[in-house]
């Protein structure tokens, strides 16, 4: 989790950038995970002293809209998924506190066919093939694909790549100045 001043300052900057009359500059800011679970590291510090550094604690806060899971589809429709969550919530699968935990099979991601297909999928219904065919810039800040790991952002980026009908052109640069008169 991030310390709130990291969070403020990106609100300040957005607000400079953008729009200084709205919250992150009316930019959308998708914040995810359990508030209550994942606090800030901040070395030698009580309880207390890591909730008051994290985004609860902040002048945001009560700006912001939060969406709260009520049930995990996933764990009523898989039994053997549910069993091992409320085994990991209760602390049956550790004997000490800071102890690996065998995953289950399903759980551990693989890059197969089958997620290729479904990153395909969903590039085709946020960026379908006709628009691509003549698009305009406004198709890229109007819709956006999120997604956590890095891995599937290539995949994506590849796809809408190779969808594109022209020729693709690569620009250089360099980090240094060539001529330093």
């Amino acid at each position: 989790m991030v310390r709130k001043e990291s969070v403020e300052a990106l609100d300040t900057l957005l607000c400079d950038l953008c729009d200084p009359n709205l919250l992150f500059g009316a930019k959308l800011i998708v914040f995810g995970g359990d508030f209550r679970q994942i606090l800030p590291f901040v070395p030698q510090k009580s309880n207390r002293e890591d909730v008051d550094y994290s985004l609860v604690a902040s002048k945001l806060w009560p700006q912001l809209t939060r969406f709260t899971i009520s049930e995990n589809i996933r764990a009523r429709e898989d039994l053997t998924f549910s069993s091992f969550l409320l085994a990991l919530g209760n602390g049956e699968l550790h004997t000490e506190e800071n102890e690996y935990i065998q995953l289950l099979e399903v759980i551990v991601r693989c890059r197969d066919e089958e997620s290729l297909d479904l990153i395909t999928a969903i590039t085709e219904l946020g960026f379908p093939m006709d628009e691509l065919q003549s698009y305009k810039s406004e198709i890229f800040t109007t819709r956006a694909i999120l997604t956590p790991m890095n891995e599937d952002v290539d995949a994506i980026i590849s796809i809408l790549i190779e969808r594109f009908p022209d020729e693709a052109t690569t620009y250089k640069s360099y980090d240094t100045v060539l001529d330093d008169k």
